[in-house]
């Protein structure tokens, strides 16, 4: 009888234990804390790497061009994958994403990451406003810097790009 109080108290143990994981997740996700490069690099699985062995330095390559970004390497890494989701689902002009914007997934994760409280200085009703607004205030706190980059004939050219041009159309 013992045995039996002792394993129901276990299971219930281990329920509530599994349930508060779950609602933890749950409240993360409601503030504004996904992993935004985790999900963008499941999502484009051929496309996104680091540059090299550099953590702050992150290739998006659909094709023979990418968009370089790098960042200090004090830079919050959840940050800077804010960074590279919002700047790829406003800013990017690869065709390839427009597929990727409609789906509901990206725009969810996008409505997350702008209702992050560290993002809360940027105050717009408009999520493509509100974007941009996060995306220069990341450039300024974490020094962020976009390239244009192409590889052709095993030769690799970079053109740095102007983030505010960038995040001004």
């Amino acid at each position: 009888m013992t045995k039996i109080i002792l394993g129901r108290a276990w299971l219930l143990i281990l329920f509530v234990f599994v349930n508060v994981v779950h609602l933890n997740e749950a409240l993360a996700a409601t503030e504004g804390n996904v992993d935004s490069l985790q999900i963008l690099s499941a999502e484009f699985k051929e496309s996104i790497r680091a540059h090299g062995n550099e953590k702050y330095s992150i290739e998006f390559c659909p094709d023979n061009t990418c968009d370089l970004f790098v960042a200090k390497q004090t830079a919050a890494a959840d940050s800077f994958g804010d960074f590279i989701y919002l700047y790829l689902y406003f800013f990017s002009d690869y065709y390839v994403l427009s597929e990727w914007r409609a789906k509901p997934d990206a725009t969810a994760t996008m409505k997350i990451v702008l209702s992050n409280r560290k993002y809360d200085r940027c105050h717009s009703s408009n999520d493509r406003e509100k974007a941009r607004c996060v995306e220069r205030y990341l450039v300024q706190a974490y020094q962020i810097k976009l390239y244009a980059v192409r590889y052709d004939e095993k030769l690799r050219h970079i053109q740095r790009k102007g983030v505010y041009k960038a995040t001004s159309h």
